[in-house]
């Protein structure tokens, strides 16, 4: 979206971590939805650009 290329890199997790630490997590708030009736004010998308956006207005990119 900004055009520019940006390389993403993984890297093994350092030593030492314990197990919680160790996972990896796919956030879904579906349940937290159901049990609580909260919805998310914007789609991930457009937090995606309206984050953007306002980096941009900061000469920040």
């Amino acid at each position: 979206k900004t055009g520019k290329h940006i390389e993403i890199e993984s890297t093994d997790p350092p030593p030492g971590l314990s197990p919680i630490e160790e996972r990896y997590f796919i956030a879904n708030s579906k349940t937290f939805s159901k049990i609580t009736g909260w919805q998310p004010r914007y789609s991930l998308s457009k937090g995606i650009d309206q984050t953007l956006e306002k980096f941009s207005l900061q000469d920040s990119f």
